[in-house]
């Protein structure tokens, strides 16, 4: 309430007006109080959401670097045929309690065929997605198996009694060198697709219109 000067003829002198003054201002956000709690409250709505792009994005993004990187580091994820894991099996022959390795295992179903066998069996997987069904398979499987993930390059392979991959031949100068020098003898190595130059097979599994698979034994 505020005293105003005459404003004329007709007017009382110290007439009383009443003024109605605008909300605080906020000088630290430059927002009235009624604007600021529109924003939180949109802010609130909405921060659900931006969490769970966020994360798409990231999880999109670790994807494409691992897939790039499994490419140049041995090969991207191409799933083998279902069909074909008992042919494996089959060249693998395998003795309860021997020790299965899948180098770039995928999704794990080698891996979990082998377990079935009665292998201790292990897969080694660095791109993201792959790996994250292998994981789901083993948790949903109630065989014994495990799922790493790691660069195989990186893995002491003494310990094998059967090497399974499914790779590039671009690489297989570096995995014929490392497999030399880590397999024990007796070791079966087994070649999905591509067999290994300079090496003899001990047994070719051929069908018509289905990847060859090659059998080989460290002497």
């Amino acid at each position: 309430m505020v005293d105003t000067p005459a404003l004329g003829a007709g007017t009382r002198k110290g007439m009383e007006v009443r003024v109605l003054s605008p909300a605080p201002f906020d000088s630290t956000h430059g927002l009235r109080p009624l604007d600021s709690s529109l924003i939180s409250l949109q802010s609130s709505m909405t921060s659900p959401l931006h969490f769970i792009y966020t994360l798409l994005l990231i999880l999109i993004f670790l994807i494409l670097l691992t897939f790039f990187y499994s490419l140049v580091r041995a090969i991207s994820w191409v799933p083998m045929w279902s069909k074909d894991l008992v042919r494996v099996l089959n060249l693998a022959q395998i003795k309860p309690g021997q020790k299965f390795y899948d180098l770039g295992c995928g999704d794990g179903k080698m891996v979990l065929a082998a377990a079935k066998a009665g292998a201790q069996a292990e897969g080694f997987e660095i791109s993201v997605l792959p790996y994250l069904i292998a994981k789901i398979r083993q948790l949903v499987s109630k065989e014994k198996i495990k799922i790493r993930f790691k660069d195989f390059w990186l893995v002491d392979l003494s310990q094998a009694d059967v090497i399974f991959f499914f790779l590039i031949p671009r690489i297989y100068p570096k995995l014929k060198n490392k497999l030399s020098k880590e397999l024990k003898p007796g070791t079966k190595v087994i070649a999905y697709l591509w067999p290994i130059p300079d090496w003899e097979p001990v047994q070719i599994d051929k069908v018509l219109n289905r990847p060859t698979i090659y059998l080989y034994q460290i002497k």
